[in-house]
């Protein structure tokens, strides 16, 4: 079923004067996980709801092209007509007519990932993907625009990968989180053939941390966010010799959680997740924090003027917009958590509302980003759970309860007392 949405813009102010954030009118959904254009004008959305978007006036207005029963993260298109479209529920989509029609092509690949979370089409014939989020690690490839599939097992080099990024047919890079035995740290992994090897150039030093999207405005500077769900600082990273060696970027001292990052220029960039939107206008040295919805994943650049992001909805970045100025809408936590009593001296209660059905893993962390416990590891969990948590052999200090599920992280900061 096909339906077109057109409503009023929300906009936003930037620091520019001429440069502005708008919310485009797309239906509500829990997240929008992905975007991609094609070039200024057509594009596609995808989200938590199993909708596949259309939009073929640079976002001022969507049509429905699918509505599946998954959970989509990833869209990627070779050609105005090829496209793909990956799930977090073993579903994987192929389109030959620009989204007119998706077909499963779930069974051309064995082993099938659980979900593919990034996509490249570095050429019609050559599409890559990757998965999951939540492991184990696979990379897909097809050498024929889609048609058969080689999947292989990528878990002597990472526990998860979420995105990839390829500057041709053979060289590219994959990123997400090494394996137990390197300490679960973030990693990003880089082949020159094609996947048939793969090193890794960039690693964090915290143990439990991703790197969760890769992004590049000129082929030349590359950027990537460090999503950690263990506290202070924040941090992001940095190549400027097309990703061969990398730099990690302080953006704040204080906490905040990340998963989206992007630069329209080397100067000009955004990094961000479930609560602020952080901007720089100085290469990162400095951030400020802009106000534009949430729960922000895939940030896309058309040129030096123009970019969109995913999230709670989709938001569109121009220096020259006339649009209705109004509030934007409010985007609340997908599920919710709360850890008491804080301090805490004995026992920690978790409790949760998870609102839809997802992947759902609780852990708690010390204050230098040790792993302390794995309170849950759950797919396909939904509805109000309560967990309890003894501390007593912890000694007094920070700690920190986070909650990743499909749709995010949740934060809570605990002390022990």
């Amino acid at each position: 079923m096909k339906y077109t949405f057109l409503f009023a813009y929300l906009l936003i102010t930037s620091p520019s004067l001429s440069a502005q954030w708008t919310t485009l009118p797309v239906p509500f959904a829990t997240r929008y996980d992905d975007i991609f254009f094609i070039n200024d004008t057509l594009g596609w959305a995808v989200n938590s709801n199993g909708s596949i978007l259309h939009t073929t006036d640079a976002g001022a207005s969507w049509t429905e092209q699918e509505d599946t029963d998954k959970y989509l993260r990833s869209i990627e298109f070779a050609t105005p007509t090829l496209g793909f479209c990956g799930s977090l529920d073993f579903g994987f989509y192929r389109t030959t007519d620009g989204g007119l029609h998706w077909d499963d092509i779930t069974g051309h690949i064995d082993p099938m990932p659980s979900g593919i979370c990034g996509l490249a089409a570095p050429t019609p014939e050559v599409i890559y993907g990757c998965g999951v989020w939540s492991s184990p690690a696979f990379v897909i490839k097809s050498t024929d625009g889609g048609t058969t599939w080689i999947s292989t097992d990528m878990s002597a080099h990472a526990s998860a990968l979420v995105d990839m990024y390829f500057v041709s047919a053979d060289t590219g890079f994959v990123c997400g989180k090494a394996t137990a035995a390197r300490g679960n740290v973030g990693t990003i992994l880089y082949t020159t053939n094609g996947g048939q090897s793969w090193t890794e150039v960039y690693h964090t030093e915290r143990s439990h941390e991703y790197i969760w999207k890769l992004q590049s405005p000129d082929g030349i500077h590359f950027y990537c966010s460090i999503e950690n769900a263990q506290g202070p600082p924040t941090l992001m990273a940095r190549s400027d010799d097309k990703g061969l060696t990398w730099t990690t970027v302080t953006v704040d001292e204080q906490y905040h959680y990340i998963q989206c990052v992007g630069f329209i220029n080397t100067m000009h960039g955004w990094t961000g997740a479930t609560g602020t939107l952080l901007e720089t206008t100085d290469g990162g040295t400095s951030w400020t924090p802009v106000l534009v919805g949430s729960d922000y994943n895939r940030f896309f650049r058309i040129n030096a003027y123009t970019a969109f992001l995913s999230g709670g909805q989709v938001y569109k970045y121009t220096d020259s917009l006339t649009s209705i100025p109004i509030d934007p809408l409010p985007h609340d936590e997908v599920h919710l958590m709360h850890a008491y009593p804080n301090p805490v001296y004995d026992d920690l209660t978790i409790d949760v509302d998870i609102r839809s059905k997802t992947h759902c893993v609780i852990r708690l962390f010390a204050a230098d980003g040790q792993l302390l416990r794995t309170i849950c590891d759950q797919p396909d969990v939904s509805g109000e759970k309560s967990f309890s948590v003894s501390l007593r052999d912890i000694a007094p200090q920070k700690l920190y309860v986070s909650m990743h599920t499909n749709e995010g992280v949740v934060v809570r900061e605990v002390v022990r007392g």
